[in-house]
């Protein structure tokens, strides 16, 4: 089977895992891992969900922008190591994506992470032939304890308690990509879980509204989050109208 990657954020165009620290992990995960010559640019249920310890908001899935046809646009690239053909391969690649998010340790790189994100597999058509030993994997890591976290009120979470990303299989956005995308059988990707805030040491789970967007990607002078996506063709539903209401404060 073939596999891809599914890239939302800073994971396609940071060379750093830390900024503070130059690491170069994520430069060299893309050159080692990523066919990135043959990336697919999708729709996605994305949008700015998660605040940072930088007070900007990441990048989220959330089911809800499904419905709505709210979709964001992001990428599926495939890795090198195509076909995959066994699920020690598949758990390479999802370690690895991991090590690059931050989740666990460079050393012992896991599926799960505590403060928030997990590494979920799609399945086209749902048939993933690993599905039970991935159930097992991501559980001895400690996951699916708080998959109900990953939504805000009632949107489906993006992941469930086995580790299944619960999005819809992705479309292209340029329908020469098609054939592309149609080679991919299975899908794995990290979500986190939407924060707004942290209050009394309880997480507040709901989507900032737009003059709270601007207010903070403003603030970011030295990261330049939301300006990189939008210049790496990484995209959400409210850009063009956060990119007005900062023109207009220029003006």
């Amino acid at each position: 089977m073939n596999l891809g990657i599914i890239i939302i954020g800073s994971l396609f165009w940071s060379d750093h895992r830390n900024r503070n620290n130059p690491d170069n992990i994520r430069k060299k995960w893309r050159l080692n891992h990523l066919d990135t010559n043959n990336a697919i640019k999708v729709y996605l249920p994305i949008r700015y969900g998660r605040r940072s310890k930088d007070n900007i908001f990441t990048m989220v899935f959330s089911t809800s922008l499904e419905k709505s046809k709210n979709n964001g646009i992001g990428f599926v690239i495939p890795v090198k190591s195509n076909p995959i053909k066994n699920f020690e391969d598949l758990l390479n690649e999802a370690l690895q994506l991991a090590k690059a998010e931050g989740i666990g340790s460079e050393q012992n790189p896991k599926l799960f992470a505590s403060w928030g994100a997990s590494i979920g597999v799609l399945a086209k058509n749902g048939k993933n032939e690993f599905q039970n030993k991935w159930i097992e994997r991501f559980r001895h890591d400690g996951g699916g304890k708080d998959s109900i976290d990953y939504r805000v009120n009632r949107e489906r979470r993006s992941i469930d308690e086995n580790g299944n990303l619960q999005i819809m299989w992705p479309q292209v956005v340029d329908y020469r990509d098609k054939k592309k995308l149609e080679e991919i059988d299975v899908i794995i990707g990290a979500s986190t879980k939407p924060k707004y805030s942290l209050i009394d040491g309880k997480e507040i789970f709901k989507y900032p509204t737009i003059n709270e967007l601007k207010e903070t990607i403003m603030q970011d002078t030295l990261r330049n989050y939301f300006l990189n996506n939008l210049n790496n063709g990484i995209m959400t539903y409210q850009d063009f109208r956060l990119l007005k209401k900062m023109q207009q404060l220029k003006n």
